[in-house]
């Protein structure tokens, strides 16, 4: 167990600073680097204004479940204007490994990855814009229980057996050192923000 956990701190550092320059404030990520070898969408996107990253950042989080209920987000979003909140943290991927809503990524799509829970998601970053809420779009990277079985010798394995660990819920997790997947994760993040997300957060 002490070496998956070493392994998924020193990927995450590995992601961090391979594929990412860090915001003004801790332990955020907003701006994306482009890998020289990195496959992205060429799918030409419309201009997305971004807004700029609040001096202090007073969040909240919506899943995806959540931003997919017009009725359940707008209280969230109510919430917000009523109260000195100034940002949302949204889902992109969670723990399911599934991609919540449509986005402009080649690898995303070959992967299968997309669940269309937000059928809206443009739109309603458009929307929070409009209101002045940052948006923070949340991937939850190595726990990944769509991409593991489908690429077994990507993901962690035991030493004893050279099978695949999984965790207490029976859940495979990506090996944390597979560059292939630190790609696919990156292309996603750059597909969220082409669609408005202002910044990226790379949980476990």
């Amino acid at each position: 167990m002490k070496y998956v956990q070493i392994v998924i701190i020193l990927a995450v550092i590995a992601v961090v600073i391979g594929y990412v320059i860090p915001s003004h404030h801790e332990g955020i990520v907003k701006k994306i680097k482009k890998p020289a070898n990195a496959e992205i969408s060429d799918t030409p996107q419309e201009a997305v204004v971004h807004k700029k990253t609040p001096s202090a950042v007073k969040g909240i989080y919506m899943t995806s479940w959540v931003a997919g209920v017009p009725s359940m987000r707008e209280k969230l979003v109510a919430l917000i204007e009523s109260t000195p909140v100034n940002s949302v943290v949204i889902d992109i991927k969670d723990d399911t490994g599934k991609v919540a809503f449509d986005i402009p990524s080649k690898k995303v799509i070959e992967e299968d990855a997309i669940e269309p829970r937000v059928k809206d998601m443009k739109e309603f970053l458009a929307s929070l814009h409009d209101k002045d809420i940052y948006v923070i779009g949340r991937i939850a990277v190595f726990q990944d229980p769509h991409y593991a079985p489908r690429h077994p010798a990507t993901a962690v394995q035991f030493a004893s057996t050279g099978t695949p660990w999984k965790d207490r819920k029976g859940q495979m997790w990506v090996d944390a050192s597979d560059k292939t997947f630190w790609a696919y994760i990156a292309d996603m993040a750059r597909g969220a923000h082409a669609i408005g997300f202002d910044e990226i957060q790379f949980d476990y």
